[in-house]
């Protein structure tokens, strides 16, 4: 299905033109959602299908490392760091980029730890590897997160 928008006379694409545009690039792209937290992940999960994403849910890295190896196409891993299990967030976008270096990764949390084990609030250049939304995050900072991932921001 093709949507024509008027332009605005000025040769840029307008507001209405470039939401036609991200929606349809979203539409085709699927974001495997990694997070603990069952409500979290319902939330998480609720506002990237209301930005046009399909998504997959996995409980912890082990689950996500079994669904990527599975061969289903996923494009970006949105993966909470702080998890139980062998693996948290940080090492599985490590272990993706090794393996499978096409797929993208945004990490996010609220936390990162001290050299004292003491919970703190995480800070982007902790961990400049990889695009961060740190929790609380609006909508809007995780639709501009989840674009830039995917260079269309």
């Amino acid at each position: 299905m093709d949507i024509y928008f008027p332009s605005d006379g000025r040769g840029k694409i307008s507001s209405i033109e470039k939401l036609a545009i991200d929606i349809e690039s979203a539409v085709s792209k699927t974001i495997l959602v990694v997070e603990d937290e069952h409500r979290v992940r319902r939330v998480t999960i609720r506002d990237l299908e209301s930005l046009n994403y399909k998504t997959i849910e996995a409980g912890n890295a082990a689950m996500a490392t079994s669904i990527i190896e599975s061969g289903v196409d996923i494009d970006l891993i949105f993966s909470d760091i702080l998890m139980p299990g062998n693996m948290d967030g940080r090492m599985l976008g490590d272990w993706v980029r090794e393996h499978y270096p096409k797929i993208k990764i945004v990490l996010t949390s609220g936390y990162r730890h001290s050299e004292e084990g003491e919970k703190k609030p995480l800070r982007e250049k902790d961990l400049e590897a990889f695009l961060i939304v740190n929790k609380p995050y609006s909508l809007d900072l995780l639709a501009e997160r989840i674009r830039a991932a995917f260079g269309d921001a």
